[in-house]
């Protein structure tokens, strides 16, 4: 692992027994209400996020999965296991989903590790660290809070119809599995979004994730329309657009130093 990129580091005492109570508190506020309502009182996440991988690779999380760092996973201090989060880079303009399976980060500020994988997506791997703002979009069962959404495996954006059936046909082809063609017409750049499925949790989205092979290395987990052939717009949330305008995470470290 590079120097630059986040490491893992053991939990404080403190930190940890932190973590406990909080994890307490949230079982027993989930015992009492809905999943729905639970996530209704619970304030988005924004903070600094970090990544972990190959160190931490073929080990058991906290939830008693083995952590895979192709895997579209993340720890939290508190959150349900199963928890499906939408976190934004407030770096740049990329967004992914991610499954909650594991406890942290245990270090001042941070509010998220994701896998090695997700912070490809999320494009801060060099970086180690960036700014994030995070809201929940699935249970912890793994299905999505929205109703009409499903999973699917995207597995490219194309300009034009022919190219994405060119791909569609290739993805048939070598994979087997069950493709489609969405329109997005609020895009008018990338307006054509190629996907397999639909799967009904994100668990079961990312079991089919495992078999497609390295070389489709823009392949992420998305939410879409159940029926239809239309591709709904993501309006980017008012306080992700809010946040973004604020100084840099090296901008704020140079004014430190």
């Amino acid at each position: 692992m590079p120097k630059h990129a986040a490491r893992l580091r053991l939990p404080r005492p403190r930190a940890r027994i932190a973590g406990l109570l909080w994890a307490f508190v949230a079982a027993a506020c989930l015992c009492a209400a809905p999943f729905s309502a639970f996530c209704g009182e619970m304030q988005p996440l924004a903070g600094l996020a970090s990544w972990y991988g190959t160190s931490a690779h073929g080990k058991k999380t906290a939830s008693g999965r083995f952590f895979h760092h192709a895997e579209f996973t993340a720890a939290h201090r508190v959150l349900p296991f199963g928890t499906v989060l939408r976190v934004y880079n407030l770096a740049n303009t990329h967004r992914v989903l991610v499954m909650i399976t594991d406890r942290g980060p245990f270090v001042r500020n941070r509010v998220i590790d994701v896998s090695y994988r997700a912070a490809r997506v999320l494009n801060f791997v060099r970086r180690g660290v960036t700014p994030v703002w995070a809201e929940v979009v699935g249970a912890p069962d793994g299905t999505p809070l929205e109703s009409g959404r499903v999973y699917y495996l995207q597995f490219g954006l194309r300009p034009d119809m022919p190219s994405a059936l060119e791909l569609q046909r290739d993805l048939r082809f070598r994979l087997g599995m069950p493709t489609k063609v969405f329109r997005s017409p609020g895009d008018k750049t990338v307006p054509y979004h190629v996907c397999a499925g639909p799967w009904k949790t994100f668990g079961e989205a990312e079991d089919a994730l495992e078999a497609v092979p390295t070389w489709y290395q823009e392949t992420q987990i998305v939410l879409g329309p159940e029926t239809g052939d239309q591709w709904p717009r993501l309006v980017e949330p008012d306080a992700v657009t809010t946040l973004r305008k604020k100084p840099s995470f090296d901008a704020q470290r140079r004014q430190r130093k």
